[in-house]
């Protein structure tokens, strides 16, 4: 069995122009290339939303990847896609990227992070300061749970979303299931993140009955780590996940932007 993509890497462009620290350490030619080297059959380049206040892309850097990816793919001999990594930002689901903008996309991966503008000043207050002081005071409330998961259900209503990364991870926790069953309604993946999984067993048993998808990917940040999916192989032996339940594994998941030629 094996990984045929990979969804979620990053690059040097996964940062803002007056910071000199890069949080992604390659170009799109070396994520492309190194794809390559370890046989697989696609990449996706998902560098982080525009409203990251550190890490944060911009649209001329989609623009230059959706120029280059033919060039790449013909020199590499695989499938490159031009994607985001968008950000939630506020309470209404919304993210850092427009309708108009999405349409230059071949894929669109969505989760929450800190360090982002809100929508509004109230949105970055509740989305991001209470979350963060509830999870510093660990006094997670049943209403700050609430109002994180309709973020993410009305970011699903609202956008043609392919992935949700990194689900519960840092300081926005979630009713996972909730979130999962909207999930499987859009026909949306849920990512089994290579630097991080924070699903129990309990949840991933109720989500395969419900049918969710899982895509496995590494959030590469440097190309040592494209295609490491070490952690996401050891969940799906431990959690007896189907690999029919795998998007990317023995097969190549569905977007829906992309048309495969």
């Amino acid at each position: 069995m094996a990984f045929l993509g990979d969804y979620h890497t990053h690059t040097i462009f996964s940062k803002k122009k007056w910071l000199p620290y890069k949080h992604g350490k390659n170009t799109f030619e070396e994520n492309v290339e190194r794809a390559a080297e370890l046989g697989l059959k696609e990449i996706a380049i998902t560098d982080h939303g525009f409203n990251h206040r550190v890490y944060g892309t911009n649209i001329k850097n989609i623009h230059r990847l959706n120029e280059e990816k033919q060039k790449l793919k013909e020199k590499y001999n695989l499938n490159v896609l031009s994607g985001v990594e968008a950000n939630i930002i506020s309470t209404e689901g919304d993210i850092d990227i427009s309708a108009d903008e999405i349409k230059n996309l071949d894929i669109l991966v969505c989760g929450f992070h800190t360090f982002v503008k809100g929508k509004t000043f109230k949105d970055g207050f509740t989305m991001f300061c209470c979350n963060f002081f509830a999870n510093l005071f660990k006094v997670r409330s049943k209403k700050n749970i609430e109002k994180n998961t309709k973020a993410y259900i009305k970011m699903l209503q609202k956008y043609p979303v392919d992935i949700i990364s990194h689900l519960n991870y840092g300081i926005a926790k979630v009713d996972a299931l909730a979130v999962a069953k909207e999930a499987v309604k859009r026909k949306t993946y849920i990512e089994l993140n290579c630097k991080r999984i924070h699903l129990t067993k309990e949840e991933v048993d109720e989500m395969v009955k419900m049918g969710v998808m899982f895509i496995v990917d590494s959030d590469a940040h440097s190309i040592d780590r494209i295609a490491d999916f070490n952690l996401a192989r050891k969940v799906i032996k431990d959690y007896n996940i189907p690999s029919e339940n795998i998007a990317n594994l023995d097969k190549l998941p569905n977007f829906k932007n992309y048309k495969r030629k």
